[in-house]
């Protein structure tokens, strides 16, 4: 596992939502070995099976739904994956 990698995955997630529309059924929330990083992929996963851009604001509210934004340090733990 790397830290890195994860941040760059998620980053890639929220920073171009696009981008991994084509690579979703490979976005395994298992495969993600930080607990706020697994959160934050189920999250997504789920906004793309939902066809929902997995953008920060997105990702943000389904968290919050979900009752799980504090797990990831709220809107500035989610912006930290950010370039």
């Amino acid at each position: 596992h790397s830290y890195e990698a994860e941040v760059a995955v998620i980053g890639a997630l929220l920073a171009a939502p696009s981008c991994i529309i084509d690579h979703a059924d490979k976005l395994v929330p298992d495969y993600f070995f930080i607990e706020s990083h697994r959160i934050v992929a189920e999250a997504a996963v789920e906004l793309l099976l939902e066809q929902i851009p997995t953008d920060l604001i997105n990702v943000h509210e389904r968290l919050k739904y979900k009752g799980q934004e504090q797990a990831v340090g709220e809107l500035d733990g989610l912006r930290h994956f950010l370039p």
